[in-house]
């Protein structure tokens, strides 16, 4: 989502990846290119499930296109 100063929608897009995709945190680096980083319960843009739910880290430029991500197994434990 991307909003202007005065808190007025300018665009949004959704994540189109199956499952569920969680954000815990993003940055915007000097050439505006978001990185952020979550956790999810399926592939993530067609990286390889390794455990439960992974944690993923990706790069999308100002348009919001993903330029690079990476999904790494999270081991979770037994209740």
């Amino acid at each position: 989502l991307k909003i202007s100063s005065e808190g007025t929608e300018i665009w949004k897009k959704e994540l189109e990846n199956p499952g569920r995709q969680t954000v815990n945190d993003l940055v915007v680096d000097t050439d505006d290119n978001i990185l952020i980083t979550g956790f999810t319960n399926s592939s993530f843009n067609n990286n390889s499930m390794v455990g439960e739910e992974d944690l993923f880290v990706a790069k999308l430029n100002n348009n919001f296109e993903i330029l690079w991500s990476q999904q790494l197994g999270v081991k979770v434990s037994p209740k």
